[in-house]
């Protein structure tokens, strides 16, 4: 399959948005803490941290060729994707084993990463 230009630049300028989204976010992170004054709130934002890193992650239509490709009101129907990995909506499709890996991660950071009234000694 021969890159569409138009496609690929429009894929990567979206991904440079997200990219510059977190950056902007991990910055801000950064700086409060600089300002912590206690281990649990650096842990805690680091906890914030990693999961803004995650909400970052390139897996939605935005960042995906296949999706910026195929116009919108046919949008799975012959996506050549789909057509190697399952279409992405199907339950046993590759990229929905993807989903699932990454809402399992997104959920054990959340719950596990700082457990509530963590306290260092």
């Amino acid at each position: 399959m021969e890159v569409d230009n138009d496609v690929r630049e429009k894929m990567i300028e979206n991904i440079y948005g997200e990219l510059q989204l977190l950056q902007k976010s991990v910055k801000t992170l950064v700086e409060r803490m600089k300002k912590a004054t206690s281990v649990e709130e650096i842990v805690s934002l680091k906890q914030e941290m990693l999961l803004r890193w995650l909400d970052s992650m390139p897996l939605g239509r935005s960042t995906c060729y296949f999706c910026i490709k195929t116009p919108v009101e046919d949008r799975c129907g012959d996506c050549e994707y789909g057509k190697i990995h399952g279409k992405c909506t199907d339950i046993h499709s590759d990229y929905r084993k993807i989903i699932i890996a990454y809402n399992t991660l997104w959920r054990l950071v959340e719950k596990s990463y700082v457990k509530e009234n963590e306290w260092y000694e």
